[in-house]
């Protein structure tokens, strides 16, 4: 979870993936935050040759209208079959990433089910304008 730094559209999705990575096929998505967990589904793209150890960066296919202060969710998948999907997380006390309820995704979903959560902090992947 992250808040918008400033008000505007998100154009692109920037996501860095660790140098173990080998994941061939990377979904990148934007959720609402409602009730401090990603909900709504507000634009999402694919990342389909993603780079390992370097930042990813791809347009999204509808700009996502973003509030400043406002929270939102980035959520990324690796589908079955992609190869492995590693990133970097920064460590933080107090920040919190949440895994979905559902553990057989081959995309991202429309609407996200809260599944586990935990402390540690969120992947490295910002939306830019």
């Amino acid at each position: 979870r992250s808040s918008a730094s400033a008000s505007g559209s998100g154009k692109t999705a920037n996501l860095f993936l660790d140098a173990s990575s080998t994941a061939n096929n990377v979904r990148v998505a934007v959720y609402a935050t409602h009730r401090g967990h990603p909900q709504k589904l507000l634009g999402k793209t694919t990342i389909t040759s993603p780079k390992p150890n370097a930042w990813n960066s791809v347009a999204l296919p509808n700009t996502v209208s973003l509030t400043a202060g406002k929270a939102y969710w980035i959520a990324v998948l690796s589908p079955t079959g992609s190869g492995a999907l590693k990133f970097r997380t920064p460590i933080s006390p107090t920040l919190r990433s949440e895994q979905s309820q559902q553990n057989n995704l081959s995309d991202l979903p429309a609407t996200w089910s809260v599944g586990a959560s935990s402390l540690g902090g969120p992947i490295s992947g910002y939306v830019s304008q």
